[in-house]
């Protein structure tokens, strides 16, 4: 299992904005974010999240998945 740290950036495996650890309580890990309108999400409460629901690093952008599905297939 991977362990996530504090300062670290993460997404949600189904997607969704690039998230920040704060802090890490057993399998929750806990994130805040800012939203479309640039307002920070989960401060002072942290959101948490299993550790199983996330990834590291940001969430691939539409484009990237098309360029990562065209490779895999062979389409230019």
């Amino acid at each position: 299992m991977l362990a996530f740290k504090p300062g670290e950036v993460v997404h949600l495996a189904s997607g969704g904005p690039a998230m920040t650890v704060v802090a890490v309580e057993g399998e929750l890990v806990l994130c805040t974010y800012f939203d479309r309108e640039g307002l920070l999400q989960g401060y002072p409460t942290p959101l948490a999240f299993p550790h199983a629901l996330l990834h590291a690093g940001a969430a691939p952008t539409p484009a990237d998945d098309e360029a990562r599905e065209n490779n895999k297939f062979g389409y230019a």
